[in-house]
């Protein structure tokens, strides 16, 4: 496990590279700038000291390689300017982090938008003394939301608009059930899925805004 959390991250700072200079080739004979960002990979180390449980509640920062922070942006010049006027590529605290965003946004100006989101989050509580009293409640699941939209432009005052939202929060948790005032603890999976598809036009007057 440990192994693919340093794997992950460097093998994702890869790809994204090898993609930036491959669309860096193409522009090669044109001076002007067209690939700009920065990054920010390291190595984290964690020693800890106390109750395990009580650190992962609040800090929950494992060791491990991470891609704490990694913003492209690209304008082609040449060949590409015919697809896209705009990629932008931002990465935060990938590779195991309890939060972790992704976000990547393509522009064609008049033609068309797209925009992509993905955050994932982890939580666990485990507290076993509250208040001086046992508690027999525990959590620990992961939630990753992801979201896209692709707007389509048709004519400078209407466009075609197509949307993806997806929640899942997965994990295990114990909670109690109350027979004549007696808890009981029983293991209780979480396994919650939605999504939810969105197709639509927009038009748009001097003062007013149709969407269908």
């Amino acid at each position: 496990m440990q192994r693919k959390k340093i794997i992950t991250p460097l093998l994702v700072f890869g790809f994204i590279f090898s993609m930036a200079f491959s669309l860096l080739s193409e522009d090669k004979e044109n001076k002007e700038k067209t690939w700009y960002g920065n990054f920010l990979i390291g190595y984290r180390m964690v020693d800890t000291s106390g109750s395990p449980f009580k650190y992962k509640e609040d800090i929950n920062l494992e060791e491990g390689a991470r891609l704490f922070n990694l913003s492209l942006h690209y304008t082609p010049t040449e060949t590409m300017k015919k697809y896209l006027d705009r990629l932008d590529i931002n990465i935060y605290n990938y590779g195991g982090d309890p939060f972790e965003t992704l976000g990547i946004h393509i522009q064609k100006y008049g033609k068309y938008k797209f925009k992509y989101d993905r955050k994932k989050s982890a939580y666990f509580y485990n507290d076993q003394y509250l208040d001086g009293h046992y508690d027999m409640h525990s959590f620990n699941f992961d939630r990753e939301m992801d979201s896209a939209l692709l707007k389509i432009i048709v004519h400078k005052n209407a466009d075609l608009y197509f949307s993806f939202d997806h929640y899942s929060k997965k994990g295990e948790s114990v909670t109690t059930f109350d027979i004549n005032r007696i808890e009981f603890e029983f293991d209780k999976p979480i396994n919650e899925d939605y999504r939810n598809f969105t197709l639509g036009a927009n038009v748009y007057l001097t003062r007013y805004t149709f969407t269908f």
